[in-house]
């Protein structure tokens, strides 16, 4: 469901309200002056219309610029108006419509099929492969969609045809359905359907579970859209009347915001926190340092001591600690022997009150076991799968989370490319009782721009709408960047998470180590501040 809300200004407010009034009863809209209330709307699909002239709104500047700032995930629809007059000329075309956007009627709306927001392959891609088939390129849209995840019908119409047997056909087990105005839609590569022949099916119905049936490698939804006789009146290159489904295209937004479905985090809002003591114990400049900082939450080496995190949680109650497995390149990589190397210190924590476990973090890096551990992410992700059910034997509430990955491209005998490194092991992933993120940046360009989507928290949860998320390592890590100019991104970084549900915390890298580069830490080994402690605990949110 789309909920709309109308922005006004405070100034003259009841004239503006006047203006709204045939536009708010027509779509069932509420009114605001207040654009606090806007961007802290725990509503998912909010649509906020608003007039976008010159000084309308006066407080925020650029409101569109403003809006798009503080709450990313809403759908903005600005009206180019400066005064009540203009707005109520702009609004009435859309009440007459029957449509608040204003945008053009298309012959069918296509709702997006899965719960994933990202497309694997596009219509027309790779032609150098499809043209063996007598098709100019790809002839659908392939959705990403995990094993037996939900794939919705994209238009509301009759069920025509089932093929139920997963072979004799290159679409395995698949679900067509007829529409008005001669379109038809085919969901392909099913684990199965659930739907019959005969049957009529609204927008958003659920259909099916996906699969990677018939001609397919791996889990995702194929949709073919046709309208009839498009071949024969030259709308379309495609044999048997297919046509472009993108236009249709009903795009979800990209919302980081939204909570994964049975999210219950203790706490309000993300957790403001860092890394503490990689390599080694954390040392009393270390607690003093998570005073100074007020940090809500420290993630610890699992060899950690006791008697230091007691000190620490007695310095700040409540402190929320998450403690990473993490083992060293020495021996064999079996699954077994990780579990046995680490059992007794997951139940010391976990007989500490612990319960949160990131297992193996960065599993990508050669340091970190690719190449001695596994050769690619399918073998972790099995590895994975194996360690945490070996763990959960002793410690049946613990939350093992699967670890971030080192982003970026493939460094010969270093990394693994973390994107191709995720989506081999993304069904491991998907299991995971929450998930690590780690990214980075070099200066406040990048921070700006959110860095690689790919491997920020928006990417992340893209690809896992409902898994708990972790930013379990973040950084600048420049070399040339000042600890001033470090303290101020961080800063930035924590409140840009401050209001994101599902994110439980997110862990800057790190307090100190002696093994870390210089740059990255919080204080030298000498135990003396650089001030970046003291920054982040004079933050105002």
């Amino acid at each position: 469901m789309t909920y709309q809300m109308v922005l006004l200004p405070r100034n003259d407010y009841w004239n503006w309200v006047k203006a709204s009034r045939d536009f708010v009863l027509a779509f069932g809209a509420n009114m605001t002056p207040d654009p606090e209330v806007v961007v802290r709307s725990p509503l998912d699909d909010l649509v906020v219309t608003f007039p976008n002239g010159p000084a309308v709104f006066p407080e925020l500047g650029d409101t569109e610029k403003w809006l798009s700032a503080q709450a990313p995930q809403l759908r903005l629809n600005p009206i180019p108006a400066s005064t009540a007059e203009e707005f109520y000329d702009a609004l009435q075309p859309r009440v007459h419509a029957g449509d608040p956007f204003g945008e053009p009627r298309l012959p069918i709306s296509l709702a997006w099929p899965t719960d994933y927001p990202v497309i694997t392959q596009p219509f027309g891609a790779n032609p150098q492969i499809y043209a063996r088939y007598g098709l100019p390129g790809h002839e659908g849209i392939d959705f990403r969609a995990l094993a037996n995840t939900n794939v919705y019908a994209a238009a509301a119409g009759e069920v025509y045809e089932v093929h139920n047997p997963p072979g004799g056909h290159v679409y395995g087990i698949h679900v067509r359905l007829r529409h008005g105005g001669g379109f038809k839609s085919t969901y392909a590569h099913l684990a199965r359907a659930l739907v019959r022949v005969g049957e009529t099916v609204g927008m958003g119905q659920l259909i099916g579970k996906a699969d990677s049936t018939g001609a397919s490698n791996a889990s995702h939804l194929h949709l073919l859209l046709k309208k009839d006789g498009a071949t024969a009146r030259g709308e379309t290159r495609y044999p048997r009347d297919i046509i472009d489904p993108s236009p249709f295209l009903i795009r979800p937004s990209a919302n980081i915001s939204k909570s994964p479905p049975g999210w219950t985090w203790p706490a309000a809002k993300t957790l403001l926190g860092a890394v503490g003591r990689p390599g080694d114990i954390l040392r009393p400049s270390d607690i003093d340092l998570s005073i100074r900082a007020r940090l809500e939450a420290i993630a610890i080496e699992r060899t950690d001591r006791s008697d230091a995190v007691r000190r620490l949680t007695r310095a700040i109650p409540g402190i929320f600690i998450l403690v990473r497995l993490g083992v060293d390149p020495e021996g064999e990589g079996a699954a077994a022997a990780f579990v046995e190397r680490v059992r007794d210190d997951v139940v010391r924590w976990y007989g500490h009150g612990v319960r949160h476990f990131e297992v193996q973090p960065n599993p990508n890096l050669q340091s970190g076991g690719w190449g001695w551990g596994w050769r690619d992410g399918g073998e972790f992700g099995r590895w994975f799968e194996e360690v945490v059910s070996g763990l959960r034997v002793d410690c049946g509430e613990a939350q093992f989370g699967f670890p971030c990955l080192s982003p970026g491209d493939a460094v010969t005998g270093l990394r693994h490319d973390s994107a191709a490194f995720l989506d081999q092991a993304d069904s491991a992933a998907a299991t995971a009782d929450w998930i690590g993120v780690a990214t980075f940046w070099e200066n406040s360009v990048e921070l700006s721009r959110g860095g690689d989507r790919r491997s920020s928290p928006a990417g992340y949860r893209d690809h896992f709408p409902h898994r708990p998320l972790f930013v379990t390592e973040f950084a600048n890590v420049s070399p040339h960047s000042t600890n001033s100019q470090r303290a101020e991104q961080y800063l930035a970084f924590y409140e840009q998470l401050r209001e994101v549900p599902g994110v439980g915390a997110a862990f800057a890298y790190c307090l100190s180590s002696p093994i870390a580069h210089s740059s990255l830490v919080w204080r030298g080994e000498d135990g003396r501040s650089h001030g970046i402690a003291e920054a982040i605990g004079g933050r105002s949110f």
